[in-house]
């Protein structure tokens, strides 16, 4: 189910490094609007892997892993769960029209989108898929000051 151990998860992040470039559109994002993680991991993996890159854990306003709370992406009701739990942390009413899901699985971007979230697959550590997917918040009505 898409679920990595901690040692597959670190080898991800070894190998791939710790993408400056998408950090860098996702600290942009965050200087205007809350950014939330959605991780299927459990919390021991999350909570390493965010401890190795401290510039991408120091930008997103709320955490959550499957753990946490107690879905996991392919789960019916994890989108729902989900935004009640960023709601809560945020106090907000985030709604989910008002969400750009992004995630490496097309069919869990394929979910968010039914629910009404602008969803954006990102494939691959790249840049040719930073600039896509800069492109893609773009096209999904992210004003273009939000990301320089």
């Amino acid at each position: 189910q898409n679920q990595l151990d901690l040692t597959e998860l670190r080898r991800r992040v070894e190998r791939d490094g710790i993408n400056r470039s998408k950090i860098q559109i996702l600290e942009a994002l965050a200087r205007n609007v809350p950014v939330a993680s959605a991780s299927n991991v459990d919390v021991v993996c999350y909570t390493s892997v965010f401890g190795r890159i401290p510039r991408a854990k120091a930008m997103l306003a709320v955490h959550s892993d499957s753990m946490t709370i107690g879905r996991r992406k392919g789960d019916d009701d994890y989108f729902e769960t989900l935004l009640a739990y960023v709601n809560k942390k945020l106090e907000s009413d985030v709604r989910f029209e008002d969400c750009v899901f992004i995630d490496d699985v097309p069919d869990y971007v394929g979910a968010a989108k039914v629910l009404g979230m602008r969803g954006i697959w990102y494939a691959e550590v790249s840049d040719a898929s930073n600039r896509q997917l800069k492109d893609d918040l773009l096209m999904h009505g992210v004003p273009a000051a939000w990301l320089s």
